[in-house]
């Protein structure tokens, strides 16, 4: 499926990565910039009656989107993918891979119910939606977890990178700062949303943050990586709010942790999956000039396994953060 947005390169790119030292604001004015941001974006999608939100709307919020290529080099600007020479050196575990195999993990024919049939309701649509997608988030997943380096048996790809698990609580658990650097979040806020009982809506499946024990100490990025499931199916035409949502959320967390109080520079990248059986990546980070800078690709299709494109998911789960221009 093609996404019928604006194929030129990021703004940040078209000027050259520069924002002039006159107009540029400062850390303090860049985080209140972004703080003031997100949770207008959140404010507003608590109370939006629609599942997506057209070029329009993002524009509202200032928001530029532009296409993103994951299999182009020129735009893996903040995540890096696992090279497909180091990506070889993998082979998947079939006995381990079968072993933890279940029935809501095999991608076995879609069980969808007829939208042109009176007994189909919008719920039971949007909870097919839900199941399926978080069905092939597990069977991504778990290829992640059993795929091991081929001379290292033990050594597998998940453990070789350096994402580490960010614990999201209840929604009834609130972690103030005094608890520490790491607490995190303050609550769910908009990782996991139901919208009422008139829609499924999101949920959050695994956000993760990049630890680098390169040093003698252990550094913590401020990228995040996660994954989300909608019970919604994708529109190329727009971002789904569940998308921009989680996005605002896990910048918002970004800015209330202590250990960031420091930083302005809050790069996600999104791992979104939807119904019928689609997933497509999302990066947004926020520039200088304070605008969101959101980037979406094509959506994939895999209402039929498409191995080639399981291997591209690998990779980005797989992925190194970097700094781009700033």
């Amino acid at each position: 499926m093609e996404f019928p947005v604006s194929t030129t390169r990021p703004r940040w790119e078209r000027d050259a990565g520069q924002v002039t030292t006159s107009v540029r604001p400062n850390l303090g004015e860049q985080r209140d910039l972004i703080r003031q941001s997100v949770t207008n974006i959140i404010s507003v999608l608590r109370t939006f009656s629609l599942m997506t939100m057209k070029i329009d709307d993002l524009l509202r919020f200032n928001i530029e989107i532009t296409e993103f290529d994951p299999l182009n080099p020129l735009d893996h600007t903040i995540f890096q993918p696992m090279p497909v020479s180091e990506f070889s050196k993998y082979e998947l575990e079939q006995e381990l891979f079968h072993g933890l195999m279940t029935d809501n993990v095999k991608l076995t024919d879609l069980e969808l119910p007829d939208p042109a049939s009176n007994s189909a309701s919008r719920l039971d649509i949007e909870r097919a939606a839900m199941r399926e997608s978080q069905r092939l988030y597990r069977y991504i997943d778990l290829l992640y977890t059993c795929h091991s380096q081929i001379e290292e048996p033990n050594d597998p790809i998940s453990m070789a990178v350096g994402w580490i698990s960010i614990p999201v609580p209840l929604p009834q658990y609130t972690w103030p700062r005094e608890l520490g650097p790491n607490s995190w979040p303050r609550d769910h806020g908009m990782l996991s949303h139901d919208l009422g009982p008139e829609h499924v809506g999101w949920k959050c499946e695994m956000v993760s943050e990049w630890k680098d024990r390169s040093g003698r100490t252990t550094k913590v990025w401020p990228h995040v990586r996660m994954a989300v499931c909608h019970g919604h199916s994708g529109d190329p035409h727009g971002i789904l709010i569940g998308e921009l949502g989680a996005i605002a959320q896990v910048i918002l967390n970004r800015l209330n942790q202590p250990q960031f109080d420091n930083e302005s520079y809050f790069p996600v990248l999104m791992l979104s999956f939807f119904g019928p059986r689609h997933m497509r990546f999302l990066q947004a980070v926020y520039r200088p000039a304070g605008y969101l800078e959101l980037r979406a690709s094509q959506i994939f299709d895999f209402t039929t396994l498409a191995v080639s494109r399981l291997d591209l998911m690998l990779e980005y789960l797989a992925c190194s953060p970097r700094r781009d221009h700033h």
